[in-house]
């Protein structure tokens, strides 16, 4: 039961994105702010009940993961989903063996990649150490930094797509 219904928090957290970032009637960079600011929202919730509902906390950090990889997904037509670290996996193995059989990719594209699964690893490995050490912190955490960003994407400079 419990399983369902993280994805089914995995999935309103990639409608709710979907219907917001889809909207003409914000622009982009406003858009990707609101995300943001309800992305931490439902982190607070999920920080907020961590200890007495676990299992509501857990649902509630499935929406944010769907929330996160839809709004990245999404970025301006970027296609990198950044709660699955299994495709990032895929497409670097791809494209090693691609260039061995010849093919050529931009040559920034293998570096983001790398630099992703590089997030994920000191990212998982500080998150253990933080919950370890103060476990309310590491959602709390997550939850200001998604604020930081939200307030630094009301701040962009202003641009043709925004």
């Amino acid at each position: 039961m419990v399983i369902g219904l993280i994805i089914i928090g995995f999935a309103l957290g990639c409608v709710f994105t979907g219907a917001l970032v889809g909207s003409n009637l914000l622009a982009a960079r406003r858009r990707y702010a609101i995300v943001l600011a309800c992305e931490a929202a439902v982190l607070a919730l999920a920080a907020w009940w961590q200890d007495s509902a676990v299992h509501a906390a857990v649902i509630l950090g499935a929406t944010a993961c769907g929330i996160q990889n839809a709004m990245a997904s999404s970025f301006y037509g970027l296609v990198v989903r950044t709660t699955h670290v299994t495709g990032i996996i895929t497409d670097l193995g791809f494209m090693i063996g691609a260039t061995i059989a010849g093919r050529r990719f931009p040559w920034w594209k293998p570096i983001l990649l790398v630099l992703l699964v590089s997030g994920y690893l000191a990212g998982g490995i500080s998150a253990a150490v933080i919950a370890g050490v103060v476990p309310a912190f590491t959602l709390w955490g997550c939850c200001a930094l998604a604020v930081a960003i939200a307030i630094g994407c009301l701040f962009l400079r202003n641009d043709q797509r925004s």
